[in-house]
Formats: structure tokens, sequence, C-alpha cells
């Protein structure tokens, strides 16, 4: 599994706004690591994310599964990528806040 590069401020912010672990994991989860893999050498705390991850686990409420989604989305939208560079061009000279909608990065397909 190769390692992505981040860009540092996006993810900065995304830690502020979530919490250390749940980025860590939703990184984890970005570069395409085996949640269940992952879970055997997980603290305590990263198990309770990862359990949230998992769209088959039954107990995680909606709002938990939907704050992860949006920790996943802001590790993917700090993914550096041709793709996502030109879409942080074109937000920065562009009037609105795109970023924010997503609607670049969906635009662009830059997972």
């Amino acid at each position: 599994m190769a390692r992505k590069v981040y860009n540092t401020g996006r993810i900065e912010a995304a830690t502020k706004k979530y919490t250390e672990t749940q980025i860590k994991i939703a990184q984890k989860i970005s570069e395409g690591a085996d949640p269940a893999d992952l879970i055997n050498t997980a603290t305590e705390q990263e198990k309770y994310y990862l359990r949230i991850a998992d769209p088959t686990n039954k107990e995680s409420t909606r709002e938990e599964r939907e704050e992860f989604d949006e920790a996943l989305n802001a590790v993917n939208a700090a993914k550096f990528s041709p793709g996502r560079q030109l879409a942080n061009i074109i937000d920065k000279v562009t009037p609105g806040d795109l970023y924010e909608q997503g609607f670049l990065q969906s635009s662009f397909r830059c997972n």
C-alpha cells in the first residue's frame, strides 16, 4: 500500500474539526487499508472509529456514520493529485466556495 501525500493545511484543518484518531483511521482507509486488518493492532479509540467505518455495523448511529464519512471526505479532499490540483486552482479563481460544496472534487472524480 503506497502512502499518499496530503495537503498539510487541509489535514490540520480536518484534525481540528474532527479528532486526530478519526483522521488517522480515515487516512488509512483512504489509502486502501483493509479495516479488518487494522482492527487487529488498533487501540480502543481506533477500534471505535473502525466500527463506525464498517457499513455492516448496525450499532453505530447515523450521526456517527455521517460524521466519519465527512472526515473521510476531508481526507480525500486533502490528497494531492493532478486533477485535484487543477480543481484547487480553479477554486481559487472562481467566486464561491466550490471546495466546501465538493463540486470540483466530484466533477473531476479526485478520489
